[in-house]
Protein backbone atom coordinates (compact mmCIF):
# COMPACT_ATOMS: atom_id res chain seq x y z
CA UNK A 1 0.00 0.00 0.00
CA UNK A 2 1.44 3.21 -0.72
CA UNK A 3 2.26 5.90 1.64
CA UNK A 4 -0.78 8.37 0.27
CA UNK A 5 -3.25 5.25 0.10
CA UNK A 6 -2.16 5.08 4.46
CA UNK A 7 -2.52 8.29 5.20
CA UNK A 8 -5.82 8.50 3.71
CA UNK A 9 -7.11 5.43 5.25
CA UNK A 10 -5.58 6.35 8.94
CA UNK A 11 -7.56 9.72 8.33
CA UNK A 12 -11.14 8.16 7.78
CA UNK A 13 -10.43 5.95 10.70
CA UNK A 14 -10.04 8.70 12.68
CA UNK A 15 -12.98 10.95 11.32
CA UNK A 16 -15.38 7.50 11.46
CA UNK A 17 -13.86 7.11 15.47
CA UNK A 18 -14.80 10.82 15.81
CA UNK A 19 -18.19 11.03 14.76
CA UNK A 20 -19.32 7.67 16.47
CA UNK A 21 -18.55 9.39 19.58
CA UNK A 22 -20.08 12.93 19.15
CA UNK A 23 -23.09 10.80 17.61
CA UNK A 24 -23.47 9.22 20.95
CA UNK A 25 -23.83 11.88 22.71
CA UNK A 26 -27.39 12.67 21.60
CA UNK A 27 -26.99 16.60 21.26
CA UNK A 28 -26.77 18.04 17.97
CA UNK A 29 -22.78 18.16 16.75
CA UNK A 30 -20.62 20.97 15.32
CA UNK A 31 -19.29 19.53 12.54
CA UNK A 32 -15.65 21.29 10.98
CA UNK A 33 -13.98 20.42 7.33
CA UNK A 34 -11.00 22.30 6.52
CA UNK A 35 -9.49 22.48 3.51
CA UNK A 36 -6.38 24.63 2.47
CA UNK A 37 -8.24 27.38 1.27
CA UNK A 38 -11.80 27.25 2.92
CA UNK A 39 -13.63 26.32 6.20
CA UNK A 40 -16.96 24.40 6.10
CA UNK A 41 -19.27 24.57 9.48
CA UNK A 42 -22.59 22.90 9.85
CA UNK A 43 -25.17 22.21 12.80
CA UNK A 44 -26.40 19.08 12.36
CA UNK A 45 -29.41 16.86 14.42
CA UNK A 46 -28.77 13.27 14.15
CA UNK A 47 -31.58 12.37 15.21
CA UNK A 48 -33.48 13.48 12.57
CA UNK A 49 -30.67 13.67 10.04
CA UNK A 50 -30.67 17.06 9.50
CA UNK A 51 -28.32 20.13 9.08
CA UNK A 52 -29.86 22.71 10.99
CA UNK A 53 -27.45 25.32 10.31
CA UNK A 54 -24.60 25.61 7.53
CA UNK A 55 -21.87 28.30 7.00
CA UNK A 56 -18.57 28.59 5.08
CA UNK A 57 -16.17 30.99 3.57
CA UNK A 58 -17.75 30.01 0.03
CA UNK A 59 -20.78 31.97 1.52
CA UNK A 60 -21.33 34.95 -2.34
CA UNK A 61 -21.10 37.83 0.85
CA UNK A 62 -18.10 35.74 1.98
CA UNK A 63 -16.63 34.41 -1.22
CA UNK A 64 -14.18 37.61 -2.26
CA UNK A 65 -12.66 38.15 1.17
CA UNK A 66 -11.60 34.94 1.54
CA UNK A 67 -9.24 34.31 -1.46
CA UNK A 68 -5.96 33.31 0.54
CA UNK A 69 -4.81 30.26 2.27
CA UNK A 70 -6.55 29.64 5.49
CA UNK A 71 -4.93 31.23 8.79
CA UNK A 72 -5.67 32.94 12.17
CA UNK A 73 -7.14 36.22 10.71
CA UNK A 74 -9.50 34.78 8.27
CA UNK A 75 -10.89 31.95 11.28
CA UNK A 76 -11.28 35.26 13.61
CA UNK A 77 -13.11 36.97 10.15
CA UNK A 78 -15.15 33.74 9.88
CA UNK A 79 -15.79 33.22 13.57
CA UNK A 80 -17.03 37.00 14.00
CA UNK A 81 -19.50 36.21 10.72
CA UNK A 82 -20.83 33.19 12.66
CA UNK A 83 -21.27 35.11 15.75
CA UNK A 84 -23.34 37.74 13.65
CA UNK A 85 -25.40 36.04 11.82
CA UNK A 86 -26.58 33.14 13.76
CA UNK A 87 -30.41 33.27 14.53
CA UNK A 88 -31.08 33.56 18.57
CA UNK A 89 -32.64 29.95 19.10
CA UNK A 90 -29.04 28.29 18.20
CA UNK A 91 -27.35 30.62 20.57
CA UNK A 92 -26.03 28.97 23.98
CA UNK A 93 -27.40 25.26 22.69
CA UNK A 94 -25.68 22.47 23.79
CA UNK A 95 -23.70 20.74 21.13
CA UNK A 96 -20.93 18.52 21.03
CA UNK A 97 -17.78 19.71 18.65
CA UNK A 98 -16.79 17.75 16.01
CA UNK A 99 -13.20 18.11 14.44
CA UNK A 100 -13.42 14.88 12.10
CA UNK A 101 -10.08 14.10 11.25
CA UNK A 102 -8.43 16.88 11.81
CA UNK A 103 -6.47 17.39 15.09
CA UNK A 104 -7.48 20.30 17.86
CA UNK A 105 -4.85 22.45 17.15
CA UNK A 106 -3.98 25.58 15.07
CA UNK A 107 -6.79 26.77 12.69
CA UNK A 108 -9.42 24.39 14.65
CA UNK A 109 -8.80 25.08 18.24
CA UNK A 110 -8.60 28.66 17.18
CA UNK A 111 -12.25 28.15 16.16
CA UNK A 112 -13.41 26.06 18.41
CA UNK A 113 -12.33 28.51 20.93
CA UNK A 114 -14.23 31.51 19.54
CA UNK A 115 -17.50 29.75 18.82
CA UNK A 116 -17.46 28.80 22.83
CA UNK A 117 -18.90 32.06 23.06
CA UNK A 118 -22.25 31.03 20.99
CA UNK A 119 -22.41 27.78 21.69
CA UNK A 120 -22.20 25.42 24.70
CA UNK A 121 -19.53 22.47 24.38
Amino acid sequence: MSIDKKRFVASRRRAVRVHSKCRSQGVPRLSVFKSNRHIYLQLIDDKSGRTMLHFSTLIKSLRERFQSRLNADVIEQFSDFVKDNIPDKYKKMKVVFDKGAHSYCGNIALLANRLRECFDF
